[in-house]
């Protein structure tokens, strides 16, 4: 309840746009953002950017995730540098116009305690698009050293990720060779020690076999 009165306490809706106008005159002539806005249709954000805060000084509804909004709604920007730091900018320009429409100081504070807690979500936005940057240059050095074309897709990790599996087989396959061989061996090792052991018991069995009397007879 406490962040519609803020809303009716500045000038109501009306006051918003003025404010947003005016701060949005302030960021495009700031050098350190101007890049931000080239290209940019500067009335559609800023039509977007006053929906976002009469959200803000009202009421956020459960199903709005403003954090998850915010860095994906901005991951263009974030690849072009967008930080914390440029959120610290656009604070001090909404400040600075909030005080050019004479808005009590008190009411400046109640704002931008609103606003403030943002902050976290540009330093994670700034973040990802520092590691995704770093993974690309990553990748970029993998091609540069496979000797791929500049400006060509090049398959040097698919290659990689090839050689070592293909090296990973081979070993594999030298291993069970080398276990085959060894087993192999065993039971060669077997089979000799088992018809050495057999020898003397066919031997010994032999010299015990009676002799047929109806053989006698005849070799007299």
């Amino acid at each position: 309840m406490s962040q519609r009165l803020l809303l009716d306490r500045i000038g109501g809706a009306t006051a918003l746009e003025l404010a947003v106008e005016k701060c949005y005159a302030r960021l495009i002539a700031d050098k350190r953002l101007k890049d931000f806005f080239v290209g940019v249709n500067i009335e559609a954000l800023m039509t977007h950017q006053v929906r976002f805060m009469l959200m803000a000084f009202t009421h956020i509804p459960k199903s709005v995730d403003v954090h998850t909004l915010i860095v994906t709604k901005h991951s263009r920007l974030f690849d072009m540098g967008l930080s914390e730091v440029h959120f610290d900018i656009f604070a001090e320009h909404f400040t600075a116009t909030l005080q050019e429409l004479n808005i009590d100081e008190a009411l400046i504070d109640e704002a931008l305690v609103t606003v403030v807690p943002l902050r976290p979500c540009f330093e994670e936005g700034a973040k990802i698009a520092r590691e995704k940057k770093a993974k690309g240059d990553r990748e970029a050095d993998g091609h540069r050293q496979e000797g791929c074309p500049v400006g060509q897709q090049c398959d040097a990790p698919v290659k990689k990720n090839f050689r070592k599996s293909r090296s990973m087989r081979i070993m594999r396959n030298k291993d069970e060779r080398k276990k085959n061989r060894s087993q192999t061996d065993e039971d060669k090792n077997i089979g000799r020690r088992k018809r050495k052991s057999l020898i003397p018991r066919v031997f010994g069995r032999a010299k015990n076999v009676p002799v047929d009397s109806s053989n006698e007879g005849l070799a007299r």
